[in-house]
């Protein structure tokens, strides 16, 4: 690999079919037509942010539900490469 290249992680998203909707009437969805295209590029404007909360922010004890616990929810399964840097 040449130092211009950047090693990708893949990561498997499951995702609530509402807010699947909800990103593909985005503009830069209509601009993509790529959900796993859009995802990445939201994520990469909020990286900085994230990586400060990861890193520095308050443990404010929260209990995450487990993705399958409501059985109600239609979900869809998104696959996205991003940076091994993210």
């Amino acid at each position: 690999m040449s130092e211009d290249e950047v090693k990708m992680m893949i990561f498997h998203f499951k995702m609530d079919i509402k807010m699947i909707d909800d990103l593909k009437k985005l503009d830069l969805f209509r601009k993509t037509r790529n959900m796993a295209v859009t995802i990445n590029r939201i994520l990469l404007q909020f990286f900085a942010v994230i990586e400060k909360e990861h890193m520095f922010g308050v443990q404010r004890e929260s209990r995450y539900k487990l993705i399958n616990e409501d059985t109600n929810v239609k979900r869809k399964h998104i696959t996205l490469s991003i940076p091994e840097y993210m």
